[in-house]
């Protein structure tokens, strides 16, 4: 009876002494996952840099010369200048605003999902 408990303590200790590595094989595994995340996002956050210096460039020469023909435009309908060139801000600010919010919505929409996605099936698994 003894020799069986001792068997199977041994047998429990050798199987606990199995887990570890499994455990830091995990960790290894999410790591990797996490730096190969990190190396995408930062290759895609360049060239969206890029792309909104260069789109920085050409929409304000677009809009120096749209700003430049509604100013005419308004002064041939017989506004003032100050009216002409307040309507053009006010269309300015609004314009901003609207890029601002849809920003601030593609800035939160920046998430690793794909290892968000793992941790969830890792831990939520039924």
């Amino acid at each position: 009876m003894t020799s069986k408990k001792k068997s199977s303590l041994i047998m429990t200790i050798i199987q606990l002494l199995t887990i570890f590595p499994v455990i830091v094989g995990l960790f290894d595994n999410l790591i990797m996952l996490l730096n190969n995340e990190i190396r995408l996002a930062k290759h895609n956050v360049m060239i969206i840099c890029f792309l909104i210096i260069l789109l920085i460039s050409l929409l304000t020469t677009t809009w120096l010369g749209t700003c430049v023909l509604l100013i005419i435009y308004f002064n041939s309908l017989q506004f003032s200048w100050a009216s002409s060139i307040g309507i053009i801000i006010f269309l300015n600010v609004i314009l901003l605003v609207f890029t601002s919010l849809i920003l601030i919505i593609k800035k939160n929409a920046l998430i690793l999902p794909s290892p968000a996605k793992i941790l969830r099936d890792i831990f939520y698994r039924r």
